[in-house]
């Protein structure tokens, strides 16, 4: 009689184990044992959190406001499409969050039906966001509402953000002012407050970073699983390609590309994208040489399994374990690389916020120390992913007791 083993499940031995455990929460569990990575998930989750509601944190135009017998909201009247977005991934990734532990908890829980639950899940903002693309335009509101809450009368009330000022916002009376109750960071030499820009610049850090990795993830995949599954001539050709690639140095490479490509931020996500996809590859095409010979690969050829299925269904799944490593750490560089051409001048337009921007302007005026603020807002974002980055590969480490 042949004893069955069952792959996707782990047996803790445990005194406290009652149940068998899945691979995904034996590694959570791995990584709360990590300290560090905890801390430095609960920064990069903060810092999510104050990108996606940047507008409710700084921002010129009231949140709700009742003049002349009239509700309204201008802050939500112009949010733009990028706003609308981001806000709606904030409940999308709770909704989803509930859902998995719903499944778990009521013992319906499958892999397959949960991927598929999440992409539907993932698609509803991103269906809202198109609907309001072609439903609704937004005009450039320039009303000065600070004004207007000066003829306030008794039964008019207003509620601004946090922080009431917009990160374009000038005011050349209150330029290189220092921190005070009303500009908390001061203000730089144009007069715009630093505390906005700071916090409308964490979305273009973030962006540029997911974004970037994203497309770098893409390449990466695809020709590392050709290289790894097809080997022979397919692997020495995206081999040498790698090498070509390699053999540039890579922020030299960004640099170059940047600037002849127009000044925008899609255009510095696809440079770094582009250049960054050959640590994946290579590690895509390890974990494919290793796993293209086991049994289930040769069980999945012999019953005529198209390679595509072979490749993206069966090998990929179980080799994706150091791409998730290694996009954890990539995300820390891509936010390097565009501070770093932020800060030179060959990043995001003037005079949209981003930190390497805000450190570049701080040179003009080191007594206001307005580099201290984009500086360590750096410091912190790529030290929280190295934290998770390294946290992770602990927790993915099959070697690690349990």
């Amino acid at each position: 009689m042949k004893e069955q083993v069952n792959l996707g499940t782990y047996e803790d031995s445990s005194p406290s184990a009652g149940h068998p455990q899945d691979y995904l929460s034996i590694v959570i569990r791995q990584f709360k044992k990590s300290k560090l990575g905890v801390i430095g998930l609960c920064l990069v989750l903060f810092m999510f959190l104050v990108a996606i509601l940047a507008p409710f944190l700084a921002e010129s135009k009231p949140i709700i406001m009742k003049y002349e017998g009239k509700l309204s909201s201008p802050l939500l009247n112009n949010l733009t499409i990028i706003d609308w977005l981001l806000l709606l991934t904030l409940p999308t990734v709770l909704i989803g969050w509930i859902t998995y532990y719903i499944l778990k908890w009521t013992k319906k829980y499958d892999r397959g039906r949960t991927i598929k639950l999440t992409f539907l899940i993932i698609s509803i903002p991103l269906l809202i966001a198109i609907f309001l693309i072609f439903s609704k335009k937004y005009p450039l509101d320039k009303t000065n509402y600070k004004d207007i809450v000066t003829s306030f009368k008794d039964d008019d009330y207003v509620v601004f953000p946090l922080i009431p000022y917009s990160p374009l916002e000038t005011d050349l009376i209150s330029t290189d002012e220092k921190s005070t109750a009303k500009h908390i960071l001061g203000t730089d030499g144009t007069g715009r407050d630093i505390m906005s820009r700071m916090i409308h610049g964490s979305r273009v850090s973030l962006s540029v970073g997911f974004v970037a990795v994203g497309i770098s993830l893409t390449i990466g995949i695809i020709l590392g699983a050709l290289a790894g599954y097809y080997g022979g001539w397919v692997d020495n050709l995206i081999q040498r390609l790698i090498e070509i690639v390699i053999c540039f140095p890579t922020f030299f490479l960004i640099l170059t590309i940047t600037a002849f490509l127009p000044q925008n931020i899609f255009n510095i996500m696809i440079a770094i994208g582009i250049v960054g996809w050959t640590g994946v590859a290579r590690l895509v095409r390890g974990e494919f040489l290793k796993l293209r010979s086991q049994d289930f690969v040769t069980a999945a050829r012999a019953i005529g399994t198209p390679a595509s299925r072979i490749i993206f269904r069966h090998i990929l799944p179980n080799g994706l374990a150091p791409v998730f490593v290694s996009a954890t750490f990539g995300v820390a560089g891509a936010i390097l690389v565009e501070s770093s051409l932020s800060f030179l001048g060959f990043g995001v337009p003037v005079p949209t916020p981003s930190w390497g921007q805000i450190l570049s302007d701080g040179r003009t005026n080191y007594e206001m120390f307005v580099t201290l603020y984009p500086g360590i807002a750096i410091f912190l974002t790529v030290t929280s992913y190295n934290l998770v980055g390294e946290a992770l590969r602990d927790a993915l480490d099959p070697r690690l007791k349990i």
